[in-house]
């Protein structure tokens, strides 16, 4: 008896767990489509005045802007994100909604990444974009072969990544070469090990009950549990990005 309810739950937690992947996946894959669409777009018809004054900055400047830029879009798909992981994980909220609501989020991700392509370059942003894919699913891998529980750490990584924003506000007016080089990289490390927790804790979620899976619980938590995979996408993707584009000025001089 024990036996076939073990059973049971692995199924659910199987099944849930490919519908979290999948919608991640696509909602990313989505985003990222439509990025470039929106750029291809202002490359045929002409970029809006305030793109186009980019390029007149300084190159520090547009280092810098593109930091500022990155950040506040982080932030905004962040608040926008945990509203919805909220919203999405009550039952009494139609299943059609939240999945119109999905469907939404992906696509102003996109068009909100498509000034990112433009101002940093299509083919480095493009490479970033698939570097981070491929970062992002080892960093799954990682997750279900550690040995240590990094989900008992929540507090302490917040309390990093709080501590790592600060750092990079003080370093705009700083402009300290070996405080940008530990945020750079310090920065790295520390969403690795973010999307390494996310995938744990994707591992330790209680699963719904069978009533309410009956009324698309394991639905609506595989679409919350997508939706905090792709923010985390993004924030390393951030980061690889600026990397990226710190080696490429570097290589300028």
């Amino acid at each position: 008896m024990r036996e076939a309810t073990l059973s049971a739950e692995e199924t659910v937690k199987r099944s849930f767990l490919q519908r979290t992947y999948a919608l991640a996946g696509i909602s990313i894959a989505v985003s990222g489509l439509i990025a470039a669409a929106v750029y291809k777009l202002l490359e045929t018809f002409g970029p809006p005045i305030l793109l186009e004054q980019f390029k007149y900055l300084p190159r520090d400047l547009q280092g810098i802007a593109l930091i500022v830029v990155g950040i506040m879009l982080l932030l905004a798909m962040l608040s926008l994100g945990l509203l919805l992981i909220k919203w999405v994980s009550q039952l009494y909220t139609p299943l059609f909604l939240i999945v119109v609501a999905w469907v939404a989020f992906a696509v102003l991700g996109g068009l909100l990444l498509s000034p990112v392509f433009y101002l940093a370059g299509y083919e480095l942003t493009l490479k970033v974009f698939l570097a981070t894919g491929a970062v992002f699913t080892a960093t799954g891998l990682l997750a279900y072969t550690l040995r240590i529980n990094l989900t008992r750490w929540g507090g302490q990584i917040l309390s990093m990544l709080v501590g790592l924003t600060i750092m990079g506000a003080i370093n705009l007016v700083l402009r300290s070469e070996w405080i940008e080089i530990a945020w750079m990289y310090g920065g790295l490390v520390l969403w690795i090990i973010i999307a390494a927790y996310a995938h744990q804790l994707l591992k330790y979620l209680p699963m719904p009950t069978e009533e309410e899976r009956e009324r698309g619980a394991l639905t609506r938590l595989a679409i919350g549990s997508a939706l905090l995979l792709y923010i985390i996408f993004y924030g390393l993707f951030i980061r690889l990005l600026v990397i990226a584009l710190s080696q490429k000025g570097k290589s300028r001089r």
